[in-house]
């Protein structure tokens, strides 16, 4: 009986850990369709991409970071801790210095989304410095908030893009998915 009760658990870890799998699998490819998008209108010489598209942009660098610190805390690579420490050097945080339209600085979507990039940055340092103390399981733990934050992150800029569609700021380039 705790046999049977042990392997139906295990099934249901195992599910669970698939759909996740899957659904980060999912968005790793619509991600990479859409810098590829992005990349090939820029090579073509359309180097005005919209602010929804960058902002697509940077939600994708900043998933692809958090992976990049879980790729350095299991040592697939080493990561430099510029690359995470500083929310105001990456693409989103030159952007965000940049701003000066008050109609997105004074929306709560654009502060949500503000809070959550330094928070996120923060994990990252966090789980960064921890590592390089070697204490894996405090880096990991604190890569799991940074991916909890991203997660958040997702849906901020999801509103935020939805806000910008709003005020009429929304233009954005289409994706032709091809087989």
């Amino acid at each position: 009986r705790e046999f049977r009760n042990q392997t139906e658990r295990l099934s249901v870890s195992y599910e669970e850990l698939s759909k996740d799998c899957t659904a980060t699998g999912n968005h790793m490819f619509k991600s990479s369709r859409h810098v590829d998008k992005v990349r090939t209108d820029m090579y073509k010489g359309n180097t005005e991409i919209t602010l929804i598209d960058r902002l697509k942009v940077f939600e994708l660098d900043h998933f692809l970071i958090t992976w990049r610190i879980y790729n350095h805390i299991v040592g697939f690579e080493k990561l430099q801790l510029k690359s995470v420490e500083n929310p105001e050097t990456c693409k989103l945080g030159n952007w965000i210095k940049t701003q000066d339209n008050q109609q997105i600085l004074n929306s709560p979507e654009f502060r949500t989304l503000f809070e959550l990039h330094k928070e996120m940055h923060t994990h990252g340092t966090n789980a960064w410095n921890a590592n390089d103390r070697g204490e894996k399981e405090k880096a990991l733990a604190y890569f799991n908030n940074m991916y909890q934050t991203y997660e958040k992150m997702h849906t901020a800029f999801s509103r935020l893009q939805d806000y910008l569609r709003s005020i009429g700021m929304g233009g954005e380039t289409e994706i032709i998915q091809t087989i």
